[in-house]
């Protein structure tokens, strides 16, 4: 019974094409909605096929239109130097600069021209030739150990220009108002130091010191003081101090007067 109506339904599908394939005959018209069942699912896609040659090149484009700015880029590298141009035209003048440092000084220039003489000039006053002072001491014999200080006194004059040096108290007293020079020279014994000082007015000035260790020991010292009339300089033996003979000296001189 199945398979009876198997065959049935066959005979119908095939009766149904040949009645299309006449009503529309061998003209090749193509077949309508009667003859077409439904449409069926989509098939699956096949691969892509491979790649077509290049074309021919296409002929040249027209010119498109400006474009906008673009934006600013960096700074290439520096170029090589050009060709020096022509000469520009003179340029207006600058304002005046900073004034510059002093140059370095010039050599001697040669000597000019002698001037006019000039007119006589007033009668100075008459010169008052300047007095002369000066004097140099010694003494004969050895002088201490003291028991106080004492002034030294010098018993052996050598020079006494003026008379400033006071013999009685071996003190230089000035005179005449100026500046002087004084120079001592001081000897020790050879078992006792000497300590010396250069005196102005009861006023100690310059100390000295001769040291006996060395078996005479010698002091030597100068002063320049600015004197009036009336004024002593005088050297004076330190307590327990003791000086040498005509080693032992003490001079001085005028500068100039006042």
């Amino acid at each position: 019974m199945g398979k009876m109506s198997r065959w049935t339904t066959l005979t119908v599908a095939m009766v149904f094409v040949l009645s299309c394939v006449a009503s529309l005959g061998l003209k090749g018209e193509t077949c309508n909605s009667c003859c077409m069942g439904p449409p069926g699912a989509p098939g699956v896609h096949g691969n892509h096929g491979l790649p077509g040659t290049s074309g021919p090149e296409g002929s040249k484009g027209d010119r498109g239109e400006k474009g906008y700015p673009g934006e600013k880029g960096s700074y290439g590298p520096k170029g090589d130097l050009g060709e020096k141009g022509e000469k520009g035209r003179k340029g207006a003048k600058g304002q005046c600069g900073a004034a510059g440092k002093d140059g370095e000084k010039g050599m001697l220039g040669p000597m000019g021209a002698f001037g006019p003489k000039g007119d006589k000039g007033i009668k100075g006053e008459k010169c008052v030739p300047s007095p002369k002072i000066a004097f140099f001491v010694t003494r004969t014999s050895r002088f201490g150990p003291v028991q106080q200080d004492t002034n030294i006194e010098f018993d052996k004059i050598f020079l006494n220009e003026g008379q400033a040096f006071d013999s009685h108290s071996s003190q230089f007293v000035c005179k005449v108002n100026g500046t002087y020079l004084f120079h001592a020279h001081i000897l020790s014994q050879e078992d006792k130091d000497a300590f010396v000082t250069i005196m102005l007015n009861e006023q100690p000035r310059i100390p000295m010191h001769g040291d006996h260790r060395s078996g005479f020991g010698v002091a030597s010292n100068m002063a320049i003081f600015k004197l009036e009339a009336g004024d002593k300089v005088y050297l004076r033996l330190k307590k327990d101090s003791a000086i040498s003979n005509d080693s032992s000296t003490f001079s001085g001189y005028l500068i100039h007067s006042d």
